[in-house]
This record gives C-alpha cells, structure tokens and sequence, in this order.
C-alpha cells in the first residue's frame, strides 16, 4: 500500500490570507480549509494510506516525511517560499516530492526542484 503525505504549506506572515490575529480573537484554529489537498486527496487511489498535514494548524514532524513513499505540497503565491523550503527539507529526508497549485502552474521555472510538477488543475491530471 502506497503512502502519501499531503503538505499544506503555511502562508507568508506579511499577506492577505495571514489570520492568525484574527484567529486569536474568535479562538479559531485558521479560517481557511485546504481544499485543494482535500480535493487531491479524494482523486488518489482509495488503497492508498494518506495523511494532511495543514502547516497553518498543525507542525510538520520529519518523522512525518519519513512515513511518506511520497510528499504532495500544493499552494498560492503567498505560500511560495515555504513551498521552495518544503521541496528541500523533502529531498534531504530522502523522499520525492509533487508540486501543484495555482502558483506552481503559473510560475513551473520556480518549482525546477521539484521531483514532480502538475500543471493544471489536479481533476483534469489524475484519471
């Protein structure tokens, strides 16, 4: 059985979709679901063990990365330097890593590193 790690990459502290003061002040955890790695997560196998990890709630273990045959991380613009960062701290473990989203798909010279990079929207890639 494969097993795939779903990476939801935090957001720059400095943008629009930072809420973390927000958050503190209505006591919500983070105001914004990744859907998108929900939605890549119902388009995998059935079969396959998978886990999401959303950066903006949750911290990211190695031991997490270490579980993984492979790491999937997709995001937004805001997101792009700890997506950069997700794609080195994924290599130096050892493991393969799949980038996607809006900012992968319009900017691909930026994800190079990566191992696998989807262009598009993940329904119309995974048949």
């Amino acid at each position: 059985m494969k097993k795939a790690l779903l990476v939801y990459p935090e957001f720059s502290p400095y943008g629009f979709w930072n809420y973390k003061d927000v958050c503190k002040l209505v006591g919500a955890r983070y105001p914004a679901a990744p859907l998108g790695m929900i939605t890549l997560a119902a388009l995998l196998p059935q079969e396959w063990n998978i886990r999401l990890i959303d950066m903006n709630t949750s911290k990211l273990h190695d031991s997490d990365i270490v579980w993984a045959d492979l790491v999937f991380v997709g995001g937004m613009l805001p997101q792009q330097v700890n997506i950069l960062k997700l794609i080195n701290r994924v290599h130096d473990l050892g493991k393969k890593v799949v980038i996607g989203g809006p900012d992968p798909t319009s900017q691909p010279d930026i994800y190079r590193d990566a191992d696998y990079l989807v262009l598009g929207e993940a329904e119309d890639t995974i048949n």
